[in-house]
Formats: C-alpha cells, sequence, structure tokens
C-alpha cells in the first residue's frame, strides 16, 4: 500500500499514515496520498486482478497489488475501502477486527 502510495504521487509529496481503533474497536489503517487520484467509474474496478486505471497506464505495476492486499485483509476477517478524487489524491483504509 504504501508503494502504491508512493508510486501514484508527485515527488516529495507527503504520504498519511494512520493507525487507530473505531468505535467497533476495529483497528483502522488509512493510507493517504496527494498523487492522481482514480477515476470514479474506475473506483470499483480497482480491486480486480490485473485491472490499471486509464490514468496510471503510464506507471509501472501489473494490477495485482490492490488485489492480494484484499485478500490478505478479507482473510483476516477484514475489509479495505478506498476514496479518491483526480489529481487530489486516494485515500485506502484498511479495516481489521481486533481479534484477527
Amino acid at each position: 500500500m504504501l508503494d502504491n502510495a508512493i508510486k501514484y504521487s508527485k515527488p516529495h509529496q507527503q504520504i498519511d499514515v494512520l493507525l487507530y481503533k473505531n468505535c467497533n474497536q476495529d483497528i483502522v489503517i488509512e493510507i493517504k496520498d496527494h498523487g492522481i487520484g482514480i477515476p470514479e467509474n474506475e473506483i470499483c474496478h480497482m480491486f480486480d486482478r490485473f485491472y490499471r486505471a486509464k490514468n496510471a497506464l503510464s506507471i509501472g505495476g501489473n494490477g495485482l497489488g490492490l488485489t492480494i492486499v484484499k485478500e490478505i485483509i478479507e482473510k483476516h476477517g477484514g475489509k479495505i475501502e478506498v476514496v479518491s478524487t483526480i489529481n487530489s489524491g486516494s485515500t485506502f483504509r484498511m479495516i481489521l477486527p481486533q481479534n484477527s
């Protein structure tokens, strides 16, 4: 996740990493970049195997990283969410039950 945040941000851009417990006592990890963002109509495909957003095709990658992260998170009973705005960046939120 951090590699993606770095890869899809402009050089010297800040990347925010937050770790906290939510009101359900789940462990939440948020990674927010200030990069290229994901087009709204493509967010639903971001976790599909080999999928690459059209605005990211010129940046290296094979479209497997987010698929693998999602599978790991779900195998531990968690979930992953993304919120993104073009040219403003993306926030990936991974939520894990405390007992995972």
